[in-house]
């Protein structure tokens, strides 16, 4: 009984939605609070995100079909690198705006940013919501 109790405090219902050349993908899942962040699968994809107000940053980690870290601060520029199955990709990460407030009865953040392939840019939106399960 005490470990379904402890269980249970640490579940979590997130939602993702991001956004990227006129496409829009949204998850709901069940997730883990760990001391990483919050953790939660999707279709064979893992998921990790972090973050937080007062420093303010926002951390995207995805392995599957792609894997990679994004590093999200205001007014700043990061560089990682993107894996996929046709090789690896050089990306820089460029954050327009980054909002952390209450969402659908939870915690989350909203994210826009830019992704540069040596040229190519493609604007992203990212909305996390994170809400504990009782």
């Amino acid at each position: 009984v005490r470990r379904q109790m402890q269980e249970k405090e640490q579940a979590y219902s997130v939602f993702l939605r991001t956004e990227s050349d006129g496409e829009t993908d949204r998850i709901f899942a069940r997730a883990e609070k760990k001391e990483k962040g919050f953790v939660f699968q999707k279709d064979g994809t893992n998921f990790c995100i972090s973050y937080c107000r007062q420093t303010p940053y926002l951390r995207i980690e995805s392995s599957g079909d792609m894997t990679y870290a994004l590093e999200l601060r205001p007014n700043t520029e990061t560089k990682t690198t993107i894996y996929t199955s046709f090789g690896e990709m050089a990306v820089v990460a460029r954050t327009q705006d980054l909002v952390f407030g209450e969402k659908h009865g939870g915690d989350g953040v909203d994210c826009e940013y830019t992704l540069d392939f040596s040229g190519f840019v493609q604007r992203h939106k990212f909305s996390f919501a994170v809400k504990k399960i009782f």
